[in-house]
C-alpha cells in the first residue's frame, strides 16, 4: 500500500507520521520526501477498517492537507518509465566510420 501526504514543510511533520505507523505496528517498507510539500509511505496492505482509521489519524496531523493512496512510488514510477523507454527503443548498433 502506498500512500501520498500532502503537507507543508514544517519541522516534526515527518516523524509524527512515522510515530503513527510504529503505534500500529506498521512496517514501513519505504519512504520519499518530495521538497514541493509531498511524503510518500509505503508499507503492507491494511483491512478495511485499519487503513480508514490511519487515514482519518493522518488528516488531523497539523500541516497535512491531503493523503490519498497512489499505485507507485515516485522512484518505482520513474524505474518503470525508464524500463518502458528501454524496451521501446531499438537496440543499437556499433558501427565503424571510415574516412
Amino acid at each position: 500500500m502506498r500512500l501520498e501526504v500532502f503537507c507543508e514543510d514544517r519541522l516534526g511533520l515527518t516523524r509524527e507520521l512515522l510515530d503513527l505507523l510504529v503505534l500500529r505496528g506498521i512496517d514501513l517498507r519505504g519512504i520519499e520526501i518530495d521538497p514541493i510539500g509531498r511524503i510518500y509511505l509505503n508499507f503492507a496492505e491494511l483491512e478495511f477498517e485499519s487503513f480508514s482509521s490511519l487515514m482519518a489519524e493522518i488528516r488531523r496531523i497539523a500541516g497535512v492537507t491531503d493523503v490519498r493512496t497512489v499505485p507507485w512510488m515516485p522512484s518505482e514510477r520513474e524505474h518503470l518509465a525508464l524500463s518502458a523507454l528501454l524496451e521501446a527503443l531499438p537496440e543499437p548498433r556499433l558501427c565503424s566510420l571510415s574516412i
